[in-house]
Parts: C-alpha cells; sequence; structure tokens
C-alpha cells in the first residue's frame, strides 16, 4: 500500500510477482488453507496432476529433478534454482509433461475435469479468458513477421493473442535456470506446453511456433533460425 502507482487502475499493463503473492495471501485468508495446500487439494489432486509439486524449494530435492542453467560470463553453466516458499503463489509450480498435458486439457475443456465434474465452470473460463487489460504492440522483425499480433492483451491470469488468424490462450514462466510457455489455440484443441531448464526465451518460443505451425498446416518456417538472427542483431547493439 506504500507503493505510488505508476498508471491508473487497469490503464496500463505491468506484470507484477509480488500481486501473486498477495493472491496467495487472499486464498489463505478466504479458505483457511496455505497457498500450498488449497492448490494441490483443490486443483492439482482433483486434475490428476499427481508428479506436481507447490514449492520452489522443491526445485532443489534430490531426484527426477531437472538441473538449472544459465549463461555466465558467456558460458552456460548450472546455476542454483530458485528455493524462497515465501513467494510460492508466483511460479511455485514445478510439473512435467504428462502433468502439464492434464492441465491444458482442463483448461481445452472449459474447466471440465477428466470424470466430467468441473473444476470451474464455464462462465469462468469466459471471465478468466477474456481481456481486462489491453497491451499495446507493434510489428515484429523482419524475420518474425508471420508471428505478427491483431490483438494483445492480459485477461485474468493469462495472456490473449492472436496468432495466424486464431485466439490464444497462453502464458510464459521464468525462473532462476528454468523458463517455460503454454500455448492453447482452443479453436483447433491444441495445447502445446514447453519446459525448459535453460534461460532461453528463443528456445521455448521457437518450438512452440513450430509445433503450432505443424498442427495448423501452416507454411514451414525456421523458427530457430529467426529467432538466432533477430536475437544477433540485438546483441551487435
Amino acid at each position: 500500500r506504500y507503493m505510488k502507482p505508476a498508471t491508473s487502475f487497469r490503464s496500463a499493463y505491468a506484470y507484477d510477482n509480488l500481486l501473486y503473492s498477495v493472491a496467495g495471501e487472499v486464498i489463505e485468508a478466504v479458505s483457511g488453507k496455505t497457498w500450498e495446500n488449497f492448490v494441490s487439494e483443490r486443483i492439482l489432486a482433483k486434475v490428476g496432476m499427481l508428479s506436481s509439486n507447490v514449492r520452489h524449494s522443491a526445485a532443489a530435492e534430490a531426484g527426477n529433478v531437472a538441473a538449472t542453467h544459465a549463461e555466465v560470463d558467456g558460458v552456460l553453466r548450472i546455476v542454483k534454482p530458485s528455493t524462497n516458499d515465501n513467494t510460492n503463489p508466483a511460479g511455485g509450480i514445478n510439473s512435467c509433461a504428462e502433468d502439464m498435458a492434464k492441465w491444458m486439457l482442463v483448461l481445452l475443456r472449459k474447466g471440465q475435469l477428466a470424470d466430467g465434474s468441473r473444476l470451474y465452470s464455464e462462465r469462468t473460463y469466459r471471465e478468466l479468458t477474456t481481456i481486462v487489460t489491453p497491451m499495446p504492440f507493434g510489428n515484429p522483425p523482419p524475420e518474425l513477421a508471420p508471428a505478427k499480433m491483431n490483438f494483445n492483451g492480459y485477461a485474468l491470469g493469462l495472456h490473449i493473442r492472436d496468432y495466424r488468424g486464431l485466439k490464444v490462450v497462453t502464458h510464459t514462466g521464468g525462473l532462476a535456470g528454468y523458463v517455460s510457455q503454454v500455448w492453447l489455440i482452443p479453436d483447433v484443441n491444441l495445447g502445446i506446453t514447453v519446459l525448459t531448464n535453460q534461460e532461453s526465451d528463443e528456445a521455448f518460443a521457437a518450438l512452440t511456433l513450430f509445433i503450432a505451425d505443424y498442427y495448423l498446416q501452416a507454411p514451414k518456417m525456421d523458427w530457430l533460425d529467426a529467432y538466432l538472427k533477430v536475437k544477433a542483431k540485438e546483441e551487435v547493439r
């Protein structure tokens, strides 16, 4: 409450992990359960995401956990993962391909679970995926021209844009040594998740668009080459 707003409410977009932590406190105040317990019981267990957990610190545990990597002084190295459980509501979920597939199916079914019951209503789905805050956008670099957007905005915890004439519901994630992206194209019932253990946005973007183009039968495009060219230009500046 001591922070002076940069703009009036919802008149501009600014991503803020702090407010996801605030949302976690609201859940505890309303439900009487910690964010970790609430999400584990009310979401992960119901969806069947049995290999997922809800703590940053779990990334440092032994076992089948991807090691975190980043470029340090131009060399790819193993780095320490984020382990602060005070901020679990802001990116604290660790998951895997199988569980993310289950989660995307719930989203594509507009809240319906595999057994036919509902995690949330269709009305809630519409609210979650309707733009609340428009976001500015321009033309991408020439190398990325096919990724041009015609609309762009933030809904309730989800980014809404278009790709090749279709609505996309998406979000990225980023922590020390991890970056990821979820892409949903509801009109064609397509869900894509890319989980990586290196800090390369170009990697998850290229993989996502390659997969999307394959399923949309779009003209072939070497997205990896395109992103590498754009990155090289930016590094020269």
